[in-house]
């Protein structure tokens, strides 16, 4: 099946999946692959679009493909194939690649992720079955501030681990997972600190300072403030195993930091509908067992 056509027919990602349609097919099978639009069969149906990727209905039930260029949420989902990280408040993945031709067709990586369909808050009112008490829950005032103070705190706490695993140098790297994972590869002196003030921070013995570079009261700070704000978030209706995903990634050495309105969403699982965290991408490993693994090459 060729590539969703879009204006010219020459954009990423139609060029990605008309070049991987035959692959997947064969050591996949049809039912991986995006399902025809109903207007012109020819084309592969699209549900749209965000800065990083694209999602496509497939035929396999309740399943969606994501091509994506976001390598943050490429490692977090190779680290959940492998089993290493999951929780019921995230959307669950099934299935991933990286698409090894992708640097000489588009000039950049991409990866193609089949995980759970997800109904947006963009979507909610359209869908059928989901209690209204539940659609209200994405506009509750007080968990939005929540999700915002975990995010700003998180984000903060992020980019001063990121700058300690650059050794002072935060902007060397296109993305901090690309810095702690290429820091991991050369064994730096920075990296051994980092990791060694994250296991101590996220486990609450926040007495000790082990931060040459004079920036561990930020880490400190954030991850305290972020924790207070996750469990305020817990006291939400409908928001607890948000809060919680949140908590007990942190506890495994993953700080997960992109949460706002539009990052959470509506999964149905064992006949009902609950609420998630629809992109765990924006996060920081710091167990070298999660940070290291990469999906397989296609």
């Amino acid at each position: 099946m060729p590539g969703r056509v879009l204006g010219d027919g020459k954009d990423w990602f139609d060029v990605i999946l008309s070049a991987s349609t035959r692959r997947v097919r064969r050591r996949c099978g049809a039912a991986w692959l995006p399902l025809a639009d109903r207007e012109d069969p020819r084309l592969a149906r699209l549900y749209g679009c965000g800065h990083f990727g694209c999602v496509f209905p497939v035929e396999l039930t309740a399943t969606v493909l994501k091509i994506t260029r976001d390598a943050e949420e490429a490692a977090y989902a190779a680290a959940t194939l492998q089993g290493w990280l999951r929780h019921d408040g995230v959307v669950r993945y099934v299935r991933g690649f990286e698409v090894e031709a992708a640097q000489e067709i588009v000039g950049e990586r991409v990866f193609l992720l089949w995980r759970e369909e997800v109904a947006t808050s963009a979507i909610k009112d359209r869908i059928h079955g989901i209690p209204l008490d539940l659609r209200d829950a994405v506009d509750d005032p007080r968990a939005l501030r929540a999700m915002a103070a975990i995010r700003g705190w998180a984000t903060a706490a992020r980019e001063a681990a990121f700058e300690l695993i650059q050794g002072g140098e935060p902007h060397r790297a296109k993305s901090a997972w690309e810095a702690s994972k290429r820091a991991r590869a050369t064994r730096t002196s920075a990296l051994d600190v980092a990791s060694t003030a994250i296991d101590v921070l996220v486990r609450d013995r926040v007495d000790q300072v082990l931060d040459p570079f004079g920036i561990d009261t930020k880490i400190k700070r954030g991850l305290a403030m972020a924790r207070a704000a996750a469990r305020e978030l817990a006291r939400r209706p409908h928001y607890q195993w948000v809060s919680s995903a949140f908590l007990s990634f942190l506890r495994r050495g993953f700080l997960m930091a992109d949460f706002a309105r539009d990052n959470v969403g509506f999964v149905h699982r064992d006949g009902a509908w609950r609420l998630v965290v629809t992109d765990p991408g924006y996060g920081v490993f710091f167990d070298p067992t999660l940070g290291n693994v990469d999906l397989p090459y296609f």
